[in-house]
């Protein structure tokens, strides 16, 4: 079957996951220093012995007991085995460093102190519980504002203060801004916090390495959505050359950004590997999963708004202190730097004044979890806004529609200096209420109102509420690697393989690459092949994340796509005795012009192509490689800025606080959509984790930085159960961004959910006199802001 970007194509990649036959790193079989195919030593397993404290000086750690146990191999402290003292770390914060293992304090539960390495999981389990770790007691900071405060404790003592980074809008070298609320007739203040959440992935982390090769070194399966950022730590870290380190992704089961770094225990496990001459694995458990792997968000946020007295806005004062955790990853970056910048949205927001802390505590990393530095903002902006509707008397809608960025402005720099690209905010705020049928929604609101006294008949409230969110897509690495390959079969046909420098995690990569090569080239669908992300034949990547991958790929795909077609036109011409201008694809064939009959096919063609020897030397000099190929490296002119409107219907049982979403409309413009059953599928992933957020999820700890969600028993996700059908629709037109015409969508869900849900059950609630009620909304927090009935 041959298609085009645009057609809706089932999923390539689902037939081999719902048969259950995907292999994922945990059931990679192993190979020898020597042997890559798959036979030789079985894999030790290794298994790490965390902090139960969250904040301590190590006084000693006794592993004797640990040693002696049965099929033990080996038990390694920090710097034993062949592993550094220091682990990954951006170095993006002077003074600050993360010890690969702890050896001198203890700054979060979860932290690494020891590692087991045995013949089996269950005996390395029963060695780590042998281990001894004796821990004085240090203070705890657990919360950003508790961080900050002058005599808090210190959870780095090199640094001055617990704040790890600041931005600032305008910069700190800029004049200050003066008072941007001066002069608004309405002031409308509020905090907000997006609370932490866990990325809970289907598949935690896990890692196979297996030594010896390439060049003496290490080969590494791993889950991770970085294959070559993971490559230059691992060898940085070991003191090995690039080359010595290979990293190939089998079936990754999601990652929502938080695979994007390099985690520890991959630097550990590779280091051991290389030591012990035997392939080492390790398989994160699920409460490991919850409490190490980088969690998100975790902003604490007040702010004001001003506005005149007919809902335009003057003017926006933010403060936020970020929890960034005990070390400072990616997501201590991305609050001051993207977080700052998207503060307006899509809004006409140009007195600002905005200062963003990330802050250290005692608690386990914060990383860049789907839509980092767009989420916590966009759900500050969208609270505010609703405050500000219901202080003035005006409809939510209302409100937005006279603020939203008009079309006849774009493309429209931002006060802080982005340039959105494209969108028509208001006809896609408009096809979200046509959709949703908002105008009823609010008579049926109305009527069940009246006929109580003053609010719903008890025991439900129904609210309805509107979030608009803006991404930016990529926020940097505006290029990507992209090569496909055509050879022939011995059944006749062709192959296309396709090689990325970004990690399929679940995206569906394959079948929108599928779709732009066809619509290019006219081969079937089912010809393209892409190869899973591998170092060695991969030369360069920079991985998947911030919503880059379809633009990105699909763009340097196409220039190689027209590369290979110009390639086969010039060997189709010599075949057919014709003039390369005059040669034509149709349908799956290579013709003349006028004359469809005189045709070769993309077999014949491949097979000449093998055969450089026997082609003219012009033809020859274009397939350097020998057969039809080529790559590119397209860096598109600039981020891409999705937008969106979604719209959540609730029912709030106001005698027990249950809520129900009885609807959720999401009306996105992603500018060209390759592949509809792909977006819908991001769509729906995306807001199940904001409906998520805004119900069910939070990665909490108490007053000792002890978690208190370690299993899916009290860390809570959204089932199939709890959502409601998801009616999801683009709009819009293509970006001119990129040459593709796309921009990202595998974050606009996770952005804008919360706020509309948040604002549904606040509307439902408003007779009752509750104006916010903090995230996430669970029963005992909804009935308790109710009060007495």
């Amino acid at each position: 079957m041959r298609g085009a970007p645009g057609d809706r194509v089932l999923r390539q990649e689902d037939a081999p996951l719902l048969r259950g036959v995907a292999l994922y790193v945990g059931d990679r079989g192993v190979a020898s220093s020597t042997d890559e195919r798959g036979a030789g030593a079985a894999a030790l397993h290794a298994v790490f012995v965390r902090s139960t404290q969250a904040s301590g000086t190590i006084l000693a750690i006794d592993v004797a007991a640990a040693r002696a146990m049965p099929g033990v191999i080996a038990v390694g402290l920090a710097g034993e085995l062949g592993m550094p003292l220091l682990g990954p770390l951006p170095g993006m914060v002077a003074g600050v460093q993360r010890p690969l293992f702890a050896y001198e304090t203890i700054r979060h539960v979860g932290e690494i102190v020891a590692v087991v390495v045995a013949e089996t999981v269950a005996a390395a389990v029963d060695a780590a519980e042998q281990v001894v770790v004796d821990v004085g007691v240090r203070p705890v900071v657990v919360t950003p504002y508790d961080a900050l405060r002058p005599d808090a404790h210190r959870v780095h003592s090199a640094m001055p203060s617990n704040a790890y980074l600041t931005g600032r809008f305008p910069a700190a070298d800029v004049a200050a801004p003066g008072d941007v609320l001066a002069g608004a007739d309405v002031v409308v203040r509020g905090e907000f916090v997006t609370q932490r959440v866990a990325a809970a992935p289907m598949e935690p982390n896990g890692v196979l390495a297996i030594p010896g090769l390439p060049r003496g070194g290490v080969t590494l399966w791993a889950s991770t959505q970085f294959v070559h950022g993971l490559r230059r730590e691992v060898a940085a870290l070991l003191n090995l050359a690039t080359e010595q380190v290979r990293v190939v992704i089998a079936q990754v089961g999601g990652g929502f950004g938080a695979k994007f770094e390099t985690a520890p225990e991959y630097v550990a496990v590779a280091a051991l590997a290389r030591h012990l001459g035997r392939p080492v694995r390790w398989q994160e458990t699920r409460s490991e999963c919850l409490v190490t792997m980088p969690h998100g968000r975790g902003h604490h946020q007040r702010a004001s708004l001003g506005l005149r007295r007919d809902g335009t806005f003057t003017g926006l004062h933010v403060r936020v202190a970020a929890d960034a955790g005990a070390y400072p990853i990616a997501g201590a970056g991305s609050p001051v730097g993207t977080g700052v910048l998207m503060v307006p949205g899509p809004y006409l927001l140009t007195a600002l004044d905005i200062e963003v802390s990330t802050v250290a505590t005692n608690t386990p990393p914060v990383g860049v979890y789907r839509g980092p530095g767009r989420a916590e903002p966009n759900y500050l902006r969208e609270r505010l806004i609703d405050m500000a509707a219901a202080e003035l008397g005006l409809d939510p809608v209302e409100i937005r529609r006279r603020n939203l960025v008009p079309v006849s402005q774009m493309p429209y720099r931002s006060p802080t200096g982005f340039l959105y690209d494209t969108g028509d905010y208001v006809a896609t705020l408009d096809e979200a209420l046509r959709v949703v049928d908002y105008a009823v929604l609010r008579a049926a609101q109305a009527t069940r109102r009246s006929e109580g006294t003053g609010h719903d008949p008890a025991p439900r409230a129904m609210g309805i509420g509107v979030s608009c969110w803006l991404d930016v897509t990529p926020r940097n690495r505006l290029g990507e690697y992209a090569s496909l390959s055509i050879v022939p079969t011995i059944d006749g046909e062709v192959r296309v393989d396709v090689l990325a420098g970004t990690c399929d995690h679940g995206q569906g990569h394959g079948t929108s690459w599928s779709l732009v090569l066809s619509g290019i080239l006219g081969v079937p669908l089912e010809a393209v092949h892409l190869i899973p992300a591998d170092t060695e034949v991969v030369p360069r990547g920079d991985g998947t994340g911030s919503a880059r991958s379809l633009q990105l790929v699909a763009s340097s795909l196409t220039v190689a796509g027209r590369v290979v077609l110009d390639q086969a036109k010039a060997v189709a011409a010599h075949l057919l005795e014709a003039d390369p201008r005059d040669v034509v694809l149709d349908d799956d064939r290579l013709v003349v012009a006028g004359s469809p009959t005189r045709g070769v096919s993309w077999f014949e063609i491949a097979t000449a192509a093998q055969a450089p020897h026997s082609l003219p030397l012009e033809v020859a000099a274009l397939l350097p490689d020998g057969h039809l190929g080529a790559a590119a490296d397209i860096d598109q002119e600039g981020p891409t800025f999705p937008f969106g409107v979604h719209i959540a219907v609730v029912e709030v049982d106001t005698e027990t606080g249950e809520i129900e979403i009885v609807r959720f409309v999401a009306v996105d413009d992603c500018g060209l959509v390759v592949n509809p059953v792909v977006v819908e599928g991001q769509q729906h992933g995306g807001i199940a984790q904001g409906i998520g957020q805004a119900l069910f999820e939070y990665a909490q700890f108490d007053i000792d930085g002890t978690p208190l969600a370690s299993s899916f028993l009290t860390y809570l996700i959204p089932s199939a159960a709890d959502l409601p059908p998801l009616d999801v629709r683009t709009i819009g037109e293509p970006t001119p961004r990129n040459i593709i015409g796309a921009k990202g969508i595998g974050q606009g869900g996770a952005i804008g959910a919360p706020a509309a849900v948040v604002n549904a059950v606040v509307d439902a609630l408003s007779p009752y006199g509750v104006r916010h009620i903090e995230m996430p909304l669970s029963p005992e927090r909804v009935r308790r802001a109710i009060g007495p009935l």
